[in-house]
């Protein structure tokens, strides 16, 4: 109980954050009971590569977060714009609490620290005003490059309502139920596939024992387009190729090869 109050006070917990995530989740167990399809599913797939894949993956984390590599003004406005259709934040949030996590790694200050629990972990930092004393309107000084970068910004400020016009300009085009399954369904699918990497990569007992928690996981390594191999990248944060080591298959990384071939991207030295 000592922890429930601690973690669940009322004046910690974003009520409308609550409200938007049921709201969602509401929206999606709908979908796939009253409206079951095959070709939804298909949609769901490929919705997830699209955002999960280009946009969280490769944007928000590999380049955004780490700088990873480098690549043209208008891929990497593609790639944030795909980050943000996932609905978790804009750039600046994105990338502001990835890299405090980093930074204090579960200690105090890490927005989503494995000590509190792996609940905690997986979603409940994601409706605190401050989890670990961590606040997010400081989030700005743990991303100020994002900051100056007035589109990176436009996307910040308006991820909502972006969500909301690409979701009623699908339903027009493709169908009120194909945009269901394309956004509340491909939304909560992509949400909980990314928040394992916080609660099932990472150590509940070495955390507790203030140890380096970041464990690889093979078993998420497709879904997560290679993100699980989490002890590689909390041991090399900065490098592109996060599956590095033999047997282990990265798809984000391959898809970046590819791209470096094409002149798309370029790798950094050190970064392989």
């Amino acid at each position: 109980m000592t922890l429930i109050k601690r973690y669940w006070d009322r004046r910690l917990v974003d009520r409308r954050q609550v409200c938007f995530y049921i709201l969602i989740h509401i929206l999606a167990i709908s979908t796939l009971i009253i409206y079951p399809s095959f070709q939804g599913l298909i949609l769901v797939l490929i919705g997830h590569f699209l955002t999960g894949c280009f946009g969280i993956s490769l944007g928000f984390h590999r380049l955004l977060s780490h700088k990873s590599f480098k690549t043209s003004s208008a891929i990497k406005y593609l790639f944030s714009l795909f980050g943000t259709l996932s609905l978790q934040g804009g750039p600046l949030s994105w990338v502001g609490v990835h890299r405090a996590h980093h930074r204090y790694d579960d200690g105090r200050g890490d927005p989503h620290s494995m000590r509190k629990g792996r609940f905690f972990t997986h979603i409940g930092w994601a409706v605190h005003k401050g989890p670990n004393g961590f606040r997010f309107k400081n989030l700005q000084r743990y991303a100020a490059d994002i900051a100056q970068d007035p589109i990176l910004m436009f996307m910040e400020k308006y991820y909502l309502l972006i969500n909301l016009v690409l979701f009623l300009l699908t339903c027009f085009i493709m169908g009120v139920v194909d945009a269901l399954y394309l956004f509340p369904v491909r939304i909560v699918f992509t949400w909980h596939v990314t928040f394992a990497i916080n609660s099932y990569t990472h150590s509940y007992s070495k955390a507790k024992e203030k140890k380096f928690s970041a464990i690889d996981r093979p078993s998420l390594a497709i879904l997560t387009f290679g993100e699980s191999y989490h002890y590689n990248h909390h041991k090399h944060p900065n490098k592109a190729h996060i599956g590095y080591k033999k047997g282990q298959y990265d798809i984000g990384y391959q898809l970046l090869k590819l791209f470096d071939s094409l002149g798309l991207v370029t790798l950094k030295k050190g970064s392989t």
